[in-house]
């Protein structure tokens, strides 16, 4: 509901204009939604969960690098990570972006990401530059962005030794992340899901990952940026307010 008077020439006030806008339908489409996205990722953990031990029994009688038995876990593990990613969106789309940022030590932050991606992917080498403290205003979803940003480095990349550097720096009232890696490069329709400053069209080969780096960041404040790489592959740059 919205109103706004009306004055004529003189500044005299002669009245006021009202306008009432229906948004039921809408409200009711968010619910419906929002139920259909829990549902969803319920079920599909639970039958992802199923899956998995009975694939492990049968994985029992085969070599442990049956090419089938790698594939089917892949496929497992994208699905988890997609429901997974359902529920960081649902938590975004109903938070209120005042009420939900929070103060982060970019610093210590970026060093346990990426201690985290060195346990996860022991075949990568990651490298850490950060001063000693860096604080920024951000989304509570922060260290879920820049998860993203560290897996996808390392995941994309057809080296047996992949090289991902996480930088962090102070530039005037902004804090920057640094992402770089020596991959092949991210190819154009990702940068634009990164960069645009208006929706895009999601792509099957996209995915949620990017979608939701993106929106954290815009709702932090913040600004993406991707580039080459001074290693040879991608460098994306998180701006956030300091």
């Amino acid at each position: 509901f919205w109103a706004a008077p009306l004055t004529d020439r003189d500044g005299a006030f002669t009245g006021a204009t009202y306008v009432a806008i229906d948004v039921g339908e809408r409200k009711r489409r968010e619910q419906r939604l929002t139920v259909l996205n829990r549902v969803l990722r319920h079920d599909i953990r639970n039958d992802v969960n199923v899956v998995m031990g009975h694939l492990e029994a049968l994985a029992a009688d085969r070599p442990d690098d049956d090419p089938h038995v790698d594939a089917m876990e892949q496929r497992l593990s994208e699905i988890v990570d997609l429901s997974d990613a359902a529920r960081q969106l649902e938590r975004l789309q109903n938070a209120d972006p005042a009420a939900s940022r929070t103060h982060f030590d970019l610093s210590t932050l970026v060093a346990e990401r990426a201690d985290d991606l060195r346990t996860a992917r022991p075949d990568a080498a990651v490298s850490v530059e950060t001063p000693v403290e860096v604080e920024a205003a951000a989304h509570e979803l922060l260290p879920y962005a820049l998860d993203n940003l560290l897996e996808n480095a390392a995941e994309h990349n057809d080296s047996p030794s992949p090289r991902v550097r996480a930088t962090v720096r102070r530039e005037r009232d902004r804090a920057l992340v640094t992402i770089a890696d020596d991959g092949p490069g991210m190819p154009s329709h990702e940068r634009e899901v990164l960069t645009r400053s208006t929706e895009t069209k999601l792509t099957h080969s996209t995915g949620m990952g990017l979608w939701l780096v993106r929106w954290i960041v815009r709702t932090s404040g913040g600004e993406l940026c991707v580039a080459e790489s001074d290693l040879g592959g991608t460098a994306v740059t998180v701006a956030l307010r300091g």
